[in-house]
């Protein structure tokens, strides 16, 4: 489906700003990059990097890793096609709405944040949650994957966060006990 849309490409005061190198140029660009991002979802629309690439005048290459970058300086996901519809290779959703969780944003708080209703929030918390309690029981991956209806890959990256957020099984269960599920 093709949307018209109404994108600020330029402020006036970007406009007026001269640019003396790459290193603020890319700079610049991130900014615009994440304003008419923002702009297009807002208006019901998803920007694809060849979109930008054409609106920027820059390769597609550079746009995508200055998106990435704005992405992990300010923590946040923009809307893309590839982080709204699980397309491409950018920051993942499931890092950010668990890091968010683990650090005990509320389920609308992470919504807001990651451009998501909250029932999108609350099903990548669930599955996050459901593989948190399989890994604290030592459930092996294979039988994880059957257990949740999902795939190993899947299982495995969900792992990785609970490594990365918890130390050891107390952590896990205090997490667990937080968000109402009490394990023996």
């Amino acid at each position: 489906i093709v949307l018209p849309v109404v994108l600020t490409i330029f402020t006036e005061e970007e406009a007026r700003k001269p640019i003396y190198s790459l290193e603020e140029l890319n700079k610049l660009n991130m900014e615009q990059c994440a304003r008419v991002l923002v702009e297009a979802y807002l208006q019901d629309a998803l920007l694809p990097q060849v979109e930008l690439s054409l609106l920027f005048l820059r390769s597609y290459s550079v746009l995508a890793n200055l998106v990435k970058s704005y992405m992990n300086i300010h923590n946040v996901i923009l809307p893309t096609p590839g982080t709204i519809l699980d397309s491409g290779t950018a920051m993942t959703h499931k890092d950010i709405i668990v890091a968010d969780s683990v650090s005990g944003l509320l389920t609308t708080e992470i919504a807001r944040k990651t451009y998501h209703t909250p029932e999108s929030v609350d099903a990548y918390l669930k599955v996050f949650q459901s593989v948190l309690i399989l890994y604290l029981y030592d459930m092996p991956v294979p039988l994880m994957a059957r257990v949740t209806g999902r795939g190993q890959s899947l299982i495995e990256e969900y792992i990785r966060l609970v490594k990365k957020h918890f130390p050891n099984r107390d952590s896990i269960k205090a997490y667990l006990k937080k968000h109402g599920l009490k394990i023996g």
